[in-house]
């Protein structure tokens, strides 16, 4: 084999490493979870991002009976970007009280459409036992940190922005 095809063999060699190489790089990057995926399973949530309003939240999903009935329960107060959406498989009416809560909430009730159509601001942990429900069938309903809403213009027939 001559100078010259050795060179050539060499540098053919180089080429395929490094392609295989940055290949393996390429499929080890855009397999890792994002940060947002690692946080909801570190949690055990699903967290998705939406708008209503002029607000944007960092939304966790509740769409199983257990976690729907846990809600934010027992948990410290949610930052203001925050909130949890319980989201049920029909339409119904759906209502919600404040067993064990530790903070004051504003909850939203909104139509198959996502549409806000009912809405009660500032509920305490004191008015557990009490119920509060939509008259209107639900099929998505958010929780939001007391004053939320107002501070973020949430106003009735506003549209949960939102891909569930």
């Amino acid at each position: 084999m001559t100078e010259s095809a050795r060179k050539n063999l060499l540098v053919v060699s180089i080429v395929l490493f490094i392609m295989v190489v940055g290949i393996y790089v390429v499929r080890t990057v855009s397999e890792r979870p994002t940060i947002e995926q690692q946080v909801a399973t570190q949690l055990g949530n699903e967290k998705i991002i939406g708008r209503i309003g002029s607000g944007y939240f960092n939304f966790e999903l509740a769409n199983s009976p257990t976690e729907r009935n846990q809600g934010l329960s027992g948990r410290q107060p949610l930052k203001s970007t925050e909130g949890m959406i319980f989201a049920f498989d029909e339409p119904g009416q759906s209502c919600f009280w404040m067993k064990d809560m530790k903070f004051n909430l504003d909850i939203l009730w909104f139509d198959e459409n996502k549409k806000l159509i009912y809405e009660k601001h500032d509920v305490s942990p004191d008015t557990y036992p009490e119920s509060f429900c939509s008259d209107i069938p639900a099929k998505y309903v958010v929780e939001v940190t007391a004053g939320v809403a107002t501070k973020n213009q949430i106003k009735l027939g506003d549209k949960l922005d939102i891909e569930l």
